[in-house]
C-alpha cells in the first residue's frame, strides 16, 4: 500500500515538472488517499489545487484529514480550514457552512461560531433559510446535552440570536430568558458544602 502510494507520489512530482498538472493533480489525490497526512504530500497538493484551479480537491483532502484527526481541536482546524478554502476559492458558502457545522458538532467554539454565522449571513433566500434551521436544531441539541453551565449558556444565546435573525421575537426572548436562568444557576457539582 505505501509502496504504491510512494510510486504515485512521485509520479505526481514527475508530471507536475512536466507541466501537466492536471494529470499531476489527479497522481497526488490517489496518493493522499491511500494514508492521509499533513506534510509535504498535503503542501504539494494545495500547491497543485491552486495551479490547476481545482479547490475542491483541497476541499476534499482537509475534510479527509479532519474525519482521521487525533483530536477534537485538530478536527476543527481542518474543518475550518476546509471551510475557508469552500468560501474563498469556491465561492460555496453552503459548503463552507456544513464544514463549520461539523466542527462545532465537535468542539463548540466561539471563533466556528461566528465564521458560520458570517457563512449563513451569505446565503440567500431557502438556502439561508435552511441553514438557519439547522443551526438552530444544533444549538438546541448542544443546550440540552451541556451538563456545564457555561456551554450550555452559549449554546442558547446562540440559539437566541438566530431566533431574532429569523424574526422569531416570541421565541427569542424565550430562548434568552432561558439562558438568562441558566446563567444564574449553580453547577450541581458547587452545591454541596462537604462529604455526605
Amino acid at each position: 500500500m505505501h509502496g504504491r502510494r510512494a510510486l504515485l507520489y512521485r509520479a505526481g512530482r514527475w508530471l507536475e515538472r512536466a507541466g501537466a498538472a492536471l494529470d499531476a493533480l489527479d497522481a497526488l489525490e490517489q496518493a493522499f488517499a491511500i494514508a492521509p497526512s499533513e506534510g509535504a504530500m498535503l503542501l504539494a497538493l494545495e500547491r497543485l489545487a491552486r495551479c490547476a484551479n481545482k479547490p475542491e480537491v483541497l476541499v476534499r483532502a482537509l475534510r479527509r484529514l479532519a474525519d482521521n484527526a487525533g483530536t477534537a481541536r485538530d478536527k476543527v482546524r481542518l474543518l475550518r480550514r476546509a471551510a475557508q478554502v469552500c468560501e474563498d476559492d469556491c465561492s460555496a458558502p453552503e459548503e463552507a457552512l456544513a464544514s463549520y457545522e461539523l466542527a462545532l458538532r465537535t468542539l463548540p467554539d466561539t471563533e466556528t461560531e461566528e465564521r458560520a454565522l458570517a457563512c449563513l449571513a451569505r446565503l440567500k433566500g431557502e438556502a439561508a433559510e435552511v441553514a438557519r434551521e439547522r443551526l438552530i436544531a444544533l444549538f438546541r441539541e448542544q443546550a440540552q446535552e451541556a451538563w456545564a453551565t457555561t456551554p450550555r449558556v452559549q449554546a442558547l444565546l446562540s440559539r437566541g440570536r438566530l431566533e431574532l435573525d429569523r424574526e422569531s421575537g416570541e421565541e427569542a426572548e424565550r430562548v434568552l430568558a432561558e439562558a438568562k436562568a441558566a446563567s444564574r444557576q449553580t453547577p450541581s457539582c458547587q452545591k454541596t458544602s462537604g462529604p455526605h
